[in-house]
């Protein structure tokens, strides 16, 4: 075990608690540093690092170590970008082959055991990213249709302002016509009206 009678049992206990600090202390530097998801790149890459050295100690150290290299997985998908993710699994469940091998000696179990982990965090990983990809587009395509209708509403508000105008500009129209027409009949039936010059009683 991690802490057994060994003569390293010390130090394994010292590196075990180190290495649960600096996930803790990494963990909380994340969120203070402004609620993001992933933080900066050069903290993770020295979060990740650090991580990893205490890591292969641990290992070396003590067998049992090499278990925590599958949580290492995943923060090693979430941090480092790209291919940079794989090629740090690639060698951290090569290290840990070697170690178990080591300790334990070479076997199968020593050596499928990581692979199978590694494998594992590797499609878990690639189905997140798919995840949030997916879940990236949709949010674009959901900006998009918010924009889309946001300009149709100002098209058909201009629209109607449009129509309102015409509806004016014909009442004016239709109210002058029949205002002309009304003071031309007006006149005529005064003409008619009037006796004409000369006419007597």
């Amino acid at each position: 075990d991690l802490v057994g009678g060994s003569p390293v049992a010390g130090w394994t206990l010292v590196v075990g608690i180190a290495f649960v600090a600096v996930y803790l202390l990494g963990a909380w530097g994340a969120r203070a540093g402004g609620g993001a998801s992933i933080p900066g790149r050069g903290f993770a890459i020295g979060w990740v690092a650090a991580l990893t050295l205490l890591w292969a100690v641990l290992t070396w150290l003590s067998p049992e170590g090499a278990y925590l290299v599958f949580p290492l997985f995943f923060l090693y998908l979430h941090l480092l970008p790209g291919g940079e993710g794989v090629i740090a699994i690639i060698v951290a469940t090569a290290f840990a082959i070697i170690a178990l091998g080591l300790h334990l000696g070479f076997s199968v179990g020593g050596v499928i055991g990581p692979l199978i982990g590694a494998g594992v965090a590797l499609l878990v990983g690639l189905a997140y990213r798919a995840l949030t990809r997916e879940a990236e587009e949709r949010e674009q395509l959901l900006a998009e249709l918010i924009r889309t209708r946001r300009r149709l509403a100002e098209t058909e508000r201009e629209q109607g302002a449009l129509a309102e105008r015409a509806r004016l500009a014909r009442e004016i129209h239709d109210t002058v016509a029949q205002g002309l027409s009304s003071i031309q009949m007006l006149l005529r039936a005064a003409e008619r009206d009037v006796p004409e010059p000369g006419a007597g009683y």
